[in-house]
Formats: structure tokens, sequence, C-alpha cells
């Protein structure tokens, strides 16, 4: 697995104007199958939904990441961070690899 973090300013929401948000999106488009598919855009493989939200609960719920401290201006602009995960070898544990690979990747942005 590989994790990348990229960051973006947004406009917080109305509920929660003192808070950053944390983005999963595209991780369900990096697993392929196998390596030696070729990778093409398309359906996301089964797993990577269930892993993702499984991902998204455990950071959030962790505190790993505190999201009022992705706040910039009260209500107005604060931090998305969004989690990249490439999946290089799908053979097994993918929950755990992309957890560790998460960590990692928060640890030396964070």
């Amino acid at each position: 697995m590989l994790a990348a973090i990229k960051m973006e300013v947004m406009t917080p929401s109305l509920e929660t104007p003192n808070e950053g948000c944390l983005g999963l999106l595209p991780l369900a488009a990096r697993f392929p199958v196998s390596l030696s598919l070729p990778k093409t855009p398309g359906r996301p493989a089964e797993a990577a939904p269930v892993v993702a939200k499984q991902l998204s609960d455990t950071i959030l719920s962790s505190g790993m990441i505190n999201l009022k401290e992705l706040s910039l201006v009260s209500g107005k602009a604060a931090w998305m961070a969004y989690l990249d995960i490439y999946c290089y070898d799908a053979d097994g544990a993918l929950f755990d690899t992309a957890l560790l690979s998460a960590v990692a990747a928060f640890s030396h942005y964070f």
C-alpha cells in the first residue's frame, strides 16, 4: 500500500463551522484485483468500499486526527484532507495494511 495526503481549503459546513474534513473518496478506485491485470478505470473491487468505510470510521473514532485543528477561520475556511491509498498487492489483510499506510502518511503530515 502507498498512502498520500492532499490538502485543499474548503468552506466548513454549518453544523461544524470550527472543523475541517477528512475525505477518502478516491480509495475505492485504487484497489486492483491483481498486479498482472491492466489497471484501467472502471468499477472498483468489491472490497474497496468496505475497507474505505472501515478505515474512515477507525481514523475518525481513534482521535488520530483532530478535525478542529484543521480549521483556518471559524465558519469561513478549513482544510479538507484527502487520503489516497494505492493498493499494489491485494493478497490479504487489506484493512490492516491500509490503516498502517494511512497512519504513516498522517504522522508525516500532521
